[in-house]
Parts: C-alpha cells; sequence; structure tokens
C-alpha cells in the first residue's frame, strides 16, 4: 500500500508539472487581467534593472546578456558585469508564465521569457530595438494586455518584406542593424503600435506578447 501511494504520488506531481509547462486550461476574464498585471509589472521591473545594471557596470546596449530560458548568450559579453540574469550583474530574476500559454498550441517556448530584436517604428531612433516577449499565449491574456495598454484587443501581424526572426544571442553585431527584422507598426492595421514599447499582437493563431527592453 506504501508503495502503491508512492507511485501514485509521483504520477500526480509529473503530470502537475507537464500540465503546468505545457500551458494552463482556459481562464476567466479575471484571471486573464491578473495575468496581464503581472506580466507588465514583470516587464517594468526588467527594464528599472537593466537600466541600473547598464548605468553602474557602463553596458553599452550591444553587450546586455539575457541569457535565460529559451535565450542563449550573447557573445560580446565576456563578463558577468553584462549579465541581467547573474547574481553578480544585474540580479533580476526570470519569470516564465507557462500557466497562461495556449493549452492546445504545441510549441517548446510558448510562456517561456526570451528575447529578440525587432523594430518598432518611433520607439527611440530608427535603429532596431532589443525586446522580451513571451509566445504563445492564451487569448484572454492578450487581449486583456492590450486593454490595459488602451490598445485594440486584436492586432494581427505577418511577416512582410522578408522580415525574418533574429534571437538576442550570439555575435549581435552581425545583425544589430538588419533591414530584414520583424517590424511592428509598419503595415496595414497595425498603425497602433508606433511608438508603443509594450504590446500583444497574433502571428496567425499564436498570441504573440513584446516589451521593447531597450529602445535603441
Amino acid at each position: 500500500m506504501i508503495l502503491l501511494a508512492v507511485a501514485l504520488f509521483a504520477a500526480l506531481s509529473y503530470a502537475v508539472t507537464q500540465a503546468g509547462r505545457s500551458g494552463g486550461k482556459d481562464i476567466s476574464d479575471e484571471d486573464a487581467r491578473l495575468a496581464a498585471s503581472q506580466i507588465l509589472q514583470h516587464f517594468t521591473l526588467l527594464e528599472q534593472t537593466t537600466e541600473r545594471m547598464r548605468l553602474m557596470n557602463n553596458v553599452p546596449a550591444n553587450m546586455v546578456d539575457l541569457r535565460d530560458g529559451a535565450s542563449a548568450p550573447n557573445s560580446l559579453c565576456i563578463t558577468v558585469d553584462c549579465q541581467l540574469f547573474h547574481p553578480d550583474g544585474g540580479g533580476a530574476t526570470a519569470k516564465n508564465f507557462f500557466e497562461y500559454a495556449h493549452p492546445d498550441i504545441v510549441e517548446p517556448q510558448k510562456g517561456q521569457l526570451a528575447a529578440e530584436l525587432i523594430n518598432v517604428p518611433e520607439v527611440g531612433t530608427s535603429s532596431n530595438d532589443i525586446a522580451l516577449r513571451y509566445i504563445v499565449m492564451q487569448d484572454k491574456v492578450c487581449e486583456a494586455l492590450n486593454d490595459k495598454l488602451n490598445l485594440p484587443g486584436i492586432i494581427t501581424h505577418s511577416d512582410s518584406g522578408g522580415e525574418t526572426y533574429h534571437p538576442w544571442s550570439g555575435n549581435v553585431l552581425s545583425f544589430i542593424d538588419s533591414s530584414t527584422v520583424r517590424t511592428y507598426g509598419d503595415d496595414a492595421g497595425e498603425e497602433v503600435l508606433v511608438g508603443q514599447r509594450t504590446f500583444c499582437v497574433r502571428r496567425g493563431s499564436q498570441p504573440w506578447i513584446y516589451h521593447v527592453l531597450i529602445p535603441r
């Protein structure tokens, strides 16, 4: 009986863990608003921590290292001083939101914090921007976040003009000024994103949440 109980407990623990990582069930409107608030608060904290780290450690934008979870190291960062999530660098803690990810879409990085180079017109200069993101989130979370930012609930984006994915990792100098990064706000129907640092867009059937961490 004891062995059976142990086995059942282990199976239950595994099931709960897998459910958390694969995305939770559909949530209520109230929980969606709470999720949006939590995500926005986390973005704000990471932005403030990044600014402090860059100022205190004299870290230029192209050396900021966002290795954690789904993001790989920035090869220009060779000490811990420029690592946002290192205790002796920025000292920040990355938070994933697996419980708010879409439950019916299979994607290894969904709900996981990652970093990407994008371009949002009128955020900073015309240079590309360094952004954080949570991909494949639940529709209600996407809509609740946009509502808090006075944006339309549904903003559809499709890559145009040869836009491609540029992760913020590796030798960033090879693509930091690329003209093919994903641009948000330059196509019909997404003009509301011009000058907007935080937003959620639907890429196909997948809601992606972005926050420009470092405008350039």
